[in-house]
């Protein structure tokens, strides 16, 4: 609610996978995971969803039920979420505001430690075999494994009952890593089981977006000062000016050029992951 996630239109559960959807503009339905993964997959996936849902309550009201209320592009959709699941909630003011709140709640499991070590656990880079809850340095490379499969298939390259085998490949070559099995390894996502083939690199594109829209941010108002405060009001209102209420209006690379005033690079996203790191392992 901090966010700005509307209660009266919105509805928060849990499911198999995460996923987030718009019924119509007064029902949005936000899904996450709870007691499944363990606290970095949950806490991570349901502040990707949120970040989902608020995209989908910001539409401006005049486009509502129509082409123009939805995002111009996954990697715009997915740079909304992406933001406030790693630009914030992977930040180190983020944890300043929120991790006493998860002290009080858990103490058993937390005590006396200090916020730094709660951010660093959650920036910490630790290879592993599930893409929800891994850290953005590896992220990028469960999405590089997966559209080398989907690249494959189309070019007849390979069949479908090749990918568990090419998956466990990629993965132990790319990450070194081999999955437990499939529920772990190659159905771990749902999105080639409802036909959203090509939709993965979305992901890399959206946090790189998200990480050039938080560097035009930060030079509109003190964004850190604001999450530190765990007040992300102006930061939500920030977004729906910017980024949500332009609907369909814009492509991704309409969209980062009119907002930013540059073309999507790598370039900001480099630069927290680097600053990120550093900090981590001085």
């Amino acid at each position: 609610h901090r966010m700005g996630v509307d209660p009266n239109r919105t509805v928060h559960d849990v499911i198999t996978h995460p996923v987030t959807f718009e019924v119509n503009p007064c029902d949005v339905r936000i899904y996450g995971w709870k007691d499944y993964r363990g606290f970095k997959e949950e806490f991570t996936a349901n502040l990707h969803e949120d970040g989902h849902g608020l995209h989908h309550l910001g539409f401006s009201s005049e486009w509502a039920h129509t082409p123009m209320a939805r995002s111009g592009s996954f990697g715009i959709s997915e740079s909304q979420s992406t933001f406030w699941e790693r630009i914030v909630g992977g930040s180190g003011p983020f944890w300043t505001f929120y991790y006493p709140f998860l002290q009080e709640r858990v103490p058993e499991l937390l005590g006396s430690r200090a916020w730094m070590q709660m951010y660093r656990a959650m920036n910490a880079v630790h290879p592993g075999p599930k893409r929800v809850g891994a850290d953005t340095l590896t992220y990028i490379l469960h999405i590089l494994i997966r559209t080398r499969i989907e690249t494959n298939l189309f070019n007849g390259v390979m069949n479908v009952e090749d990918i568990p085998d090419a998956w466990n490949e990629m993965y132990r070559d790319i990450l070194g890593v081999v999955p437990a099995n499939h529920a772990e390894g190659c159905l771990q996502d749902g999105h080639w089981a409802w036909g959203a083939f090509g939709y993965f690199p979305s992901y890399a594109i959206g946090l790189m977006m998200a990480a050039q829209i938080t560097k035009r941010m930060e030079l509109d108002f003190n964004l850190w000062r604001q999450v530190e405060k765990g007040q992300f009001g102006l930061i939500t209102n920030w977004l729906r000016t910017n980024i949500h209420q332009k609907g369909g209006a814009y492509t991704a690379d309409e969209l980062v050029q009119e907002v930013t005033g540059s073309s999507l690079s790598a370039d900001s996203l480099c630069k927290i992951v680097v600053d990120r790191l550093s900090y981590v392992y001085d």
